[in-house]
């Protein structure tokens, strides 16, 4: 009977690797019936983005700091993805970031943080790519061509 597997055994006799907060948790289940495994949903030791994002617009600066430090290589990576230049992707970092700054008091929690984040990035990666399109270099030989243009009239 020693191959039994954990979820027989009581959560306090086995949660010795855990952190302090999953020790917890996993006790609060200690006494679930035998044969069954409850497990927590959520694990509400670290605030939510949106409750942080929150606390920020309220002046909390270790707030955005925890923030910040959740969603920065996310963030740089995509932006890296989409660039393909590390120092344009660089540049475009500090500018949503410095959006993010700058709307913090009008932000409002009716999406997800990381959707209001990328969604500031998407738009700032369109307008660049937009700004592209539209503005090619002229050619070298434009003024020549133009001139040998018919005049409509």
């Amino acid at each position: 009977m020693q191959a039994e597997t954990t979820r027989n055994i009581p959560a306090s006799t086995h949660t010795g690797h855990l952190p302090q907060a999953r020790r917890r948790v996993a006790h609060r289940y200690a006494s679930a019936p035998q044969g069954l495994t409850l497990a927590p949903v959520n694990d509400f030791s670290e605030p939510a983005d949106e409750t942080l994002m929150l606390a920020y617009a309220a002046g909390d600066m270790a707030a955005f700091e925890q923030l910040y430090s959740r969603h920065r290589t996310r963030l740089y990576r995509f932006l890296l993805r989409q660039l393909r230049d590390p120092s344009l992707a660089d540049e475009f970092f500090q500018e949503v970031w410095q959006r993010v700054i700058s709307a913090r008091a009008d932000w409002k929690p009716e999406a997800a943080f990381t959707t209001w984040l990328y969604r500031i990035a998407h738009n700032r990666l369109t307008d660049h790519w937009r700004a592209l399109k539209h503005r090619p270099p002229a050619p070298a030989d434009g003024d020549e061509r133009a001139a040998r243009v018919p005049d409509p009239d």
